[in-house]
């Protein structure tokens, strides 16, 4: 059996080790490079969903550049209505927000009585410690 065979003791490891290194190093290039990969791959995943409807377009005999524009006001539009979708829900997200923070109060306090009356007698100011925001935060 000579060293080259795959079943040869030694070089699954081997292979295995190389194999992990070089996938430590791209994480560690991809993770520096971040900030000019990121809009890169955008870029290039706009680029490929997009050809679709410009070859559709243009086959329909639209000009490529006519098509290009159309898709890209298109897609401006859908990312607008998005947009607008999330400004929307936040608003109505914070308007209703005295509303939730009214009946998680009722449950929290409803919860100390019921383990009150199972005999646990709960500190409410040392639960609150516990769960402090700024120290789950943290974590």
């Amino acid at each position: 059996m000579s060293a080259h065979e795959p079943d040869a003791p030694g070089i699954l490891p081997l292979n295995l080790m190389l194999g992990l290194a070089a996938l430590v190093v791209i994480v560690a290039g991809m993770k520096a490079g971040a900030s000019l990969l990121v809009p890169v791959l955008l870029a290039i995943f706009i680029a490929v969903v997009c050809t679709a409807p410009i070859q559709w377009l243009n086959r329909l005999g639209l000009g490529l550049r006519a098509a290009v524009w159309l898709t890209l006001v298109v897609i401006g539009v859908l990312f607008s209505l998005v947009g607008l979708l999330l400004v929307n829900s936040f608003g109505t997200f914070t308007e209703a927000l005295p509303g939730i923070e009214e009946k998680l109060q009722a449950y929290y306090v409803g919860l100390l009585d019921g383990l009150a009356n199972l005999g646990l007698a709960i500190d409410p100011d040392r639960l609150a410690g516990l769960l402090d925001v700024e120290e789950l935060g943290g974590w």
